[in-house]
């Protein structure tokens, strides 16, 4: 038995999907962590050469395993972490669920609203999303300042980010992605959204930059949604991968005051008052670490995991909605067009 727990089995975690996200930051993220991976399967082999790599730099064990199969016995492993193209969340999820296993996996919840809810019904409690958000302080901040700008009355919200970073990758392709922006970065954006005001109930949404083609895009790049809130709140959210430069910025308008805030800064503007600030260090993969120990922090809690779970389908209903509402207006648009 000691021997086993020194070589971490029945610890371990099993990794699924070695691609540049696990690559770059979740696997760094799991040994900061102190959870020694086991074993890694991608169906490419040459990601053996990227593992072969990791182990170099210590953040994998000398005895763990790659494959480009998964493997036949789960019983070594602690929790499966699931980095794949959104296609195959649902099949693989269920799949390491099945064996035992839970499984933390990358949001989205599922490639659409129909899977992530028949996902949900059949193994919510034993799986855990990784979502960062939640658990950044400027963001936790920001939760608690709301009630210091009395009723919410307006918000803004824009996520940015630059062709070259998605051009070239399965996610431009419909059928592995099962959509573009909306559900890639919207997923981080509606995530905010229904934690903080709920889902909306009404939403309408645009496309925001009508030559996305020229950048070598197939799918949706940049969307524009307005929506409406039961407090009554309404909200603008611009979400693009074809910005000429990063960004993430929120700012909330309030009866008695202004609440802007982002990854690194939160800027409290009461009315009457002086502002308020508070800045924080940005550190994508301390991140990407606090996104895994909150999903961490669930396993073996099956009544949190579902309720966490539950609020990733309503997530995804909202993108649901917003889907629509891009194909309405597209059907509007075709009718009038000359």
């Amino acid at each position: 038995m000691r021997a086993r727990l020194e070589r971490g089995i029945g610890t371990s975690a099993l990794v699924v999907g070695l691609g540049a996200r696990s690559r770059d930051a979740l696997v760094p993220a799991l040994s900061s962590a102190g959870v020694p991976i086991g074993y890694v399967h991608d169906r490419d082999p040459a990601r053996a050469e990227d593992f072969a790599r990791l182990q170099e730099a210590g953040r994998v064990p000398e005895w763990a395993v790659f494959s480009t199969e998964l493997p036949t016995r789960v019983d070594d492993f602690r929790i499966a972490v699931l980095a794949t193209p959104h296609d195959s969340h649902y099949a693989l999820t269920r799949r390491l669920v099945a064996a035992g296993l839970w499984v933390l996996k990358e949001k989205p919840l599922a490639r659409d609203h129909a899977e992530a809810s028949a996902l949900v019904r059949e193994c919510g409690s034993q799986i855990s999303i990784l979502v960062e958000r939640p658990h950044l302080e400027p963001f936790q901040l920001a939760a608690r300042l709301l009630d210091a700008i009395g009723e919410p009355v307006r918000y803004e919200i824009r996520y940015w980010r630059t062709p070259q970073e998605y051009r070239d990758t399965w996610r431009n392709d419909f059928a592995q992605a099962g959509g573009g922006a909306l559900l890639d970065l919207g997923y981080h954006v509606m995530d905010v959204v229904v934690r903080l005001w709920g889902p909306p109930v009404h939403l309408s949404a645009s496309r925001g930059h009508p030559d996305q083609a020229r950048h070598g895009y197939i799918v949706e790049e940049d969307v524009r949604l307005r929506m409406r809130h039961r407090s009554p709140c309404v909200g603008s959210v611009h979400i693009s991968r074809v910005a000429d430069a990063p960004l993430e910025s929120y700012e909330v308008i309030g009866s008695e005051g202004v609440l802007r805030f982002n990854k690194s800064t939160v800027t409290l503007s009461p009315r009457g008052g002086p502002p308020k600030s508070w800045t924080y260090p940005v550190n994508p993969l301390d991140h990407t670490a606090l996104g895994l120990r909150g999903a961490l922090d669930l396993v073996g809690k099956p009544e949190a995991a579902l309720a966490e779970a539950r609020h990733g389908v309503q997530v995804m209903d909202v993108i649901a909605q917003a889907y629509d509402a891009l194909a309405d207006r597209r059907a509007q648009e075709g009718r009038t067009a000359p």
